[in-house]
């Protein structure tokens, strides 16, 4: 479905070919205030209706497990959003401990611990 958009309800999403939904500019900007912004989130990150269809749960139990710091994810500094990276999910499925990196004005960055980076 390239450059198309997909209406999932009442909310339209336009996906490009390559690298799933698209990012917006208000996300780009908080990802270059956390110091994430080199990274390729456009093929590399899910959001937590992702992970919770990946793990076939609820959204709530997702949020609860960012909330505990029990699942690897992100969370952007000043912003409730969490994204998920399908590789660190991987390793936590198999078991792997993880490791939290507080960010300022409440950021934090959960992964497990075989891939955590410095």
């Amino acid at each position: 479905m390239s450059g198309q958009a997909q209406n999932a309800g009442s909310v339209s999403i336009r996906h490009d070919a390559d690298f799933g939904p698209t990012r917006t500019k208000h996300l780009d900007h908080r990802l270059e205030r956390a110091g994430l912004s080199s990274l390729p989130i456009r093929n590399t990150y899910l959001v937590v209706e992702d992970v919770a269809a990946r793990l076939r749960c609820s959204t709530r139990t997702i949020h609860e497990l960012t909330r505990t710091n029990s699942i690897p994810h992100r969370r952007l500094p000043g912003s409730r959003r969490c994204l998920f990276r399908s590789d660190e999910l991987e390793a936590w499925e198999n078991g792997a401990p993880l490791e939290v990196t507080a960010l300022a004005r409440g950021g934090r960055i959960v992964t497990p611990t075989s891939l955590a980076r410095h």
